[in-house]
């Protein structure tokens, strides 16, 4: 009798499964959705990170903007020294629509990092006397430091900490520790960059309710200062004195700044003496 062998029975067997896997209707493919294509992945990509630098892009535009058209002209010693009277007029007709005015200005300088502090402070005093004109400068910078503080938040500044050289690092810890000095102190020295400021502050991650009230606080004595000179602008133009930055050395600028940054510090100086052995 003739016999299978077993090569011709295991064909035999390829055979049936080749003919069930042809009988056997297709199941239809459908992807996973958790598991994206790498084309919708760089656009999801592309899209977190335009969303990041948006706000950043957008005060970066508004400053171009604003250099072009020669907004900065407007924010100079001599551009407020030839407008005394049109400001005297201004606030005597319409004082709350100016003091929001100024307070705008002051906002819009300090997000777009214009170095203007100094003009604003002294047109305020003028405007408004010493003590409500600093209120007004100062809430206007600390709602524009805001701003470029989330931006720069936002556009990942946050890191840049961890970026630096390895000898920066401890400094940058210790200073992230004492956020309500750092930020204070920094903000009384009116020699600082208000925007440099900022960026320290983001890249130590400081929080954004310190960040603030730092600013607020350590901002309004220098701008006090300077409003009070805008105070009396009229007869320091009169005088020949060209108000600036070269204020600081007059002994009647200079001495109480520099006793209010010591006295900022002294808490700062005393925890580190006592942990000093």
């Amino acid at each position: 009798m003739y016999s299978v062998g077993p090569a011709q029975s295991q064909c035999a067997s390829c055979r049936d499964q080749t003919r069930a896997a042809m009988t056997t209707p297709m199941r239809e493919f459908t992807p996973d959705p958790s598991e994206p294509s790498s084309v919708a992945g760089r656009a999801g990509h592309v899209r977190r990170w335009t969303l990041r630098l948006a706000p950043l892009a957008l005060l970066l535009l508004a400053l171009a903007l604003v250099l072009t058209l020669g907004g900065q002209r407007w924010l100079t010693i001599d551009a407020l020294a030839g407008r005394l009277q049109a400001l005297s007029v201004l606030v005597a007709d319409h004082p709350w629509w100016a003091a929001g005015a100024l307070v705008a200005v002051s906002a819009g300088t300090a997000a777009l990092s214009l170095p203007a502090a100094t003009v604003l402070s002294l047109a305020a005093g003028y405007a408004f006397g010493a003590p409500f004109g600093a209120v007004l400068s100062v809430s206007g910078a600390t709602l524009g430091g805001v701003v470029a503080f989330l931006a720069l938040r936002q556009a990942g500044v946050g890191g840049l900490a961890a970026r630096l050289p390895v000898w920066l690092r401890p400094l940058m810890g210790k200073m992230a520790g004492r956020p309500w000095a750092v930020i204070i102190i920094l903000r009384l020295l009116p020699v600082l960059p208000f925007s440099a400021i900022n960026v320290l502050a983001v890249a130590i991650r400081m929080p954004l309710g310190i960040f603030a009230a730092g600013t607020a606080l350590g901002a309004y004595p220098p701008q006090f200062l300077y409003a009070l000179l805008g105070a009396r602008l009229p007869t320091l133009l009169a005088q020949g004195v060209r108000p600036g930055a070269g204020l600081l050395l007059r002994p009647d600028v200079g001495l109480p700044l520099a006793a209010l940054v010591l006295l900022a510090a002294a808490p700062v100086l005393a925890r580190y003496w006592r942990r000093t052995p």
